[in-house]
């Protein structure tokens, strides 16, 4: 590995593995997509769960098919600003 790769996966160019472009030193755009959704899909499941249990609090109470309409809403939100504020930081290379 050279000095000037520190950060460069194993592979000649790209991993698919880790999703690291190293013509770009950060995250592919499908790499970024990914984590993205992975994460939005895990927060959807815990926010369709909270839902259940705390919207009662505050007198609200929905059937659970629009439980998961509201909870897909946010999640469509979410995706979008988790894949946009990923690809703006990594255009930033901090």
């Amino acid at each position: 590995m050279k000095a000037t790769q520190i950060y460069a996966c194993p592979s000649e160019n790209h991993c698919a593995a880790c999703s690291y472009n190293s013509k770009t030193h950060g995250q592919t755009k499908k790499g970024s997509f990914i984590e993205a959704a992975a994460n939005v899909v895990l927060g959807y499941s815990i926010m369709v769960i909270a839902q259940r249990i705390i919207f009662p609090w505050f007198g609200i109470d929905l059937a659970m098919s629009t439980n998961l309409k509201i909870g897909l809403c946010f999640t469509v939100v979410s995706l979008i600003r988790s894949y946009v504020l990923r690809r703006l930081f990594n255009s930033i290379k901090l």
